[in-house]
């Protein structure tokens, strides 16, 4: 993904310039997060997420597995085609030596920020969809807490 944006430096124009790119982007990623979820959790699992913290918020919950991709797509493709714009009007306006620096900043670094951006939000989504959930957590540790009960009663009474 950051080689996409040093294609900037060379004249062409960047693929994530193009809206479909970047819905293919984070379709892919959202792909990814939705089949760890169900991995990590198991389909049943997976689907009792969507009722937590109450079932009345279910349609909620399954609209965000629709709007993490389009604010990942539309973060992405907003802010290249932003910076395309920019360096088009500069480049119109001031043809010589100024293009050349206001291209390091937009096809350097603004690509490269915005390629961190999008990998680190994949890896947050990653990450949400995979931890247990904190009412779990207790149960298990309830579990785990009344067998070792059972298990010194049991130690005493042999």
């Amino acid at each position: 993904m950051a080689f996409q944006t040093f294609i900037g430096l060379f004249g062409l124009k960047p693929p994530t310039k193009s809206m479909q790119v970047t819905a293919c982007l984070a379709i892919i990623s959202i792909v990814l997060v939705e089949y760890m979820a169900f991995k990590s959790k198991g389909f049943i699992g997976r689907l009792k997420e969507f009722t937590k913290p109450i079932w009345i918020i279910t349609p909620i919950n399954i609209m965000e597995v629709i709007t993490k991709p389009l604010s990942l797509c539309m973060r992405l493709f907003g802010n290249v085609i932003g910076s395309f714009i920019i360096m088009e009007l500069i480049k119109a306006c001031v043809p010589i030596f100024l293009p050349t620096v206001f291209s390091l900043y937009f096809d350097i670094f603004d690509g490269l920020l915005q390629a961190y951006i999008f990998v680190f939000l994949t890896g947050l989504y990653l990450q949400e969809a995979v931890e247990e959930s904190e009412e779990t957590t207790d149960k298990q540790k309830k579990k785990i807490k009344k067998a070792s009960k059972k298990n010194k009663k049991q130690a005493k009474a042999a």
